[in-house]
């Protein structure tokens, strides 16, 4: 008997359940990479009032949108869905199924983007919030967010975005730990150079536009529909209470402690290869300066004296 056969998913019995969306809150986080959205994910899969997926990072709409940087999400869906299969040998058998079902309705939506909803409507309800929490969603444009939020409204759900950043320069130092993490490299160099090659990549440049993405979102989406946050105060009670009501949840005490996804840090860049990075980025800088003010973490107002 095949994998789905002995996990029930290839017997013709009773339809799954749906949820009603109608009426729920849709989490639309939209990045930027390497900014807490892993821990963040894990806060609120936990909490009571919420039925997000398994799978933490969906990867639709910037496969979608932008196929030109994101479409190998799709091409390799096959071979994602084993190795996440295989991570989740030794679960429990209703966990497998789950992430077995959520997987292959990912990757209908591959062919047909309308089938994005049912994903959502197959989670356990009644909560009140679901969502999707993708990074990579940051170098979407205000085009590709007005079809998003149209899709949840004409669902009748009421949409929140979550945008988080952090100091470009260690954005771009944690992206370019997490390849070295992935690819087995252990050589400092070899990630320096990794950290360098970002500003040549269109893709990894744009994840860095912060001034872009927030601008695209103020297109579209109403203020009270936006959370813009950053890394460096993200593991704070204040923080997380803020984050709770602009999503409607109650707040619940959170595990400040416990790191999700962090990468090792065992060498820094040097300083000429830092300056390159800020000056390379210095209209993010300006651009956070100015919009946020005082509530830019200080970190940050040292980094943009050194790129000025």
């Amino acid at each position: 008997m095949g994998l789905t056969g002995n996990l029930g998913l290839g017997r013709r019995s009773r339809p799954r359940p749906t949820c009603d969306l109608a009426g729920r809150t849709f989490l639309l986080g939209v990045g930027a990479q390497k900014t807490g959205t892993s821990w963040l994910y894990r806060y609120l899969a936990g909490h009571p009032d919420t039925f997000l997926p398994v799978i933490k990072e969906l990867h639709v709409f910037d496969a979608h949108f932008r196929p030109d940087w994101f479409g190998s999400y799709d091409q390799a869906f096959a071979r994602r869905l084993a190795e996440a299969l295989d991570r989740q040998r030794d679960s429990s058998r209703a966990h497998l199924r789950n992430r077995v079902q959520q997987l292959l309705d990912r990757a209908l939506i591959t062919y047909d983007i309308d089938r994005y909803l049912n994903l959502f409507r197959a989670l356990p309800g009644p909560r009140k919030l679901t969502g999707d929490i993708t990074p990579s969603y940051s170098v979407l444009d205000a085009s590709h967010f007005a079809r998003i939020r149209t899709m949840l409204t004409e669902a009748g759900m009421t949409p929140r975005v979550v945008f988080l950043m952090r100091d470009p320069v260690e954005r771009v130092w944690s992206a370019s730990r997490m390849w070295a993490r992935n690819h087995g490299i252990t050589d400092a160099n070899l990630i320096r150079k990794e950290a360098l090659a970002q500003l040549n990549r269109p893709a990894d440049m744009a994840r860095n536009r912060y001034d872009r993405t927030i601008e695209a979102l103020e297109k579209v989406f109403p203020p009270e529909e936006l959370f813009f946050s950053f890394y460096e105060t993200l593991f704070r009670e204040q923080t997380t209470r803020a984050i709770c009501a602009h999503l409607g949840l109650t707040y619940r005490p959170a595990d400040y402690e416990k790191a999700v996804n962090a990468s090792p840090r065992r060498a820094e860049l040097l300083p000429e290869q830092t300056h390159l990075v800020q000056s390379a980025l210095a209209p993010v800088y300006a651009y956070c300066a100015n919009r946020f003010g005082d509530g830019l973490p200080a970190a940050w107002n040292m980094a943009t004296a050194r790129a000025a």
